[in-house]
């Protein structure tokens, strides 16, 4: 959806096959010049500025609106504001009224159901969500990759290219939205586990993962008639996300990384891993 938007230009990174979002030319690979909320809460982590490494997205039927920024928004939304602000809006129980629910179905193993019901839940109003869906990616083959390069150079045979890439993606999202005259409370959990794109280091990798769950929680008070001319609103917001590793990501394809160096040769030591657990998460 957002590659509509005038002034706005999305890539493909190769790492997770994550989104990039480009404001007037300014992008680099992690994107911290682009600050993202959803529900107006910052979801860009602080340890690379960007969205995590298993993204995934947001899915749309439950987005009431995005609102986009083009341009520098540092003097309202801070310094990750550089280039532009995209702020993810869910949908409320006025925007539901009443139960809806969906399947799809499509190329590349593409499955995926959601349910999602607003209306009045004693004396609140609720909105809720769940969601569950997988793909296994383009089929997209690659024909030389970063260790293809290598292979050359030193005459060793470690590449997996020509090959797919590692597009599967496995995605659960459930939210609650719960209103009561002024205040309003949202959570959410997020679980994704997204294949590692053309791999960690531009190396083919078709078995690694990244497994990763977001859970969001917001409290809001707003009164528009606090006073004549005055209105008031607080939010408090919490975000937590974790990033486990069920098995090793190899920055060069698994059980064939070769160190070579000229005056000795070439040998196989075993393969590297990426780092395991992180969390990162926010107080607002």
């Amino acid at each position: 959806m957002l590659e509509s938007v005038p002034g706005l230009h999305v890539s493909v990174s190769s790492l997770a096959a994550n989104p990039i979002y480009s404001f007037r030319g300014i992008q680099t690979g992690y994107n911290p010049q682009v600050l993202m909320l959803v529900n107006g809460i910052p979801i860009t982590n602080v340890f690379l500025g960007n969205r995590s490494l298993a993204w995934g997205g947001m899915p749309l039927e439950n987005v009431a609106r995005i609102e986009v920024i083009r341009g520098p928004g540092s003097a309202l939304y801070g310094a990750d504001a550089v280039s532009g602000v995209i702020n993810v809006i869910t949908k409320t129980a006025a925007d539901i009224k009443g139960t809806e629910f969906g399947a799809r179905a499509g190329s590349f193993n593409s499955r995926d159901a959601w349910i999602q019901h607003g209306g009045e839940l004693g004396p609140l109003e609720a909105a809720l969500y769940l969601r569950v869906g997988h793909t296994d990616g383009q089929n997209r083959v690659i024909q030389q990759d970063l260790q293809s390069s290598l292979d050359k150079l030193f005459g060793t045979n470690a590449s997996l290219a020509p090959g797919a890439i590692n597009a599967v993606r496995n995605a659960l999202d459930a939210r609650a939205d719960l209103s009561f005259e002024q205040w309003r409370f949202r959570a959410a959990y997020q679980q994704r586990e997204v294949g590692i794109g053309t791999g960690l280091a531009e190396s083919l990798d078709q078995n690694g993962r990244a497994p990763e769950s977001r859970l969001y929680l917001d409290l809001t008070y707003q009164n528009a008639n606090w006073a004549p001319n005055w209105d008031v609103s607080s939010v408090i917001g919490y975000y937590d996300i974790k990033e486990t590793r069920r098995s090793g990501l190899y920055a060069i394809p698994s059980r064939r990384l070769w160190w070579c160096v000229p005056e000795r040769g070439c040998r196989q030591p075993g393969a590297f891993r990426a780092p395991h657990p992180r969390q990162y998460f926010g107080l607002l």
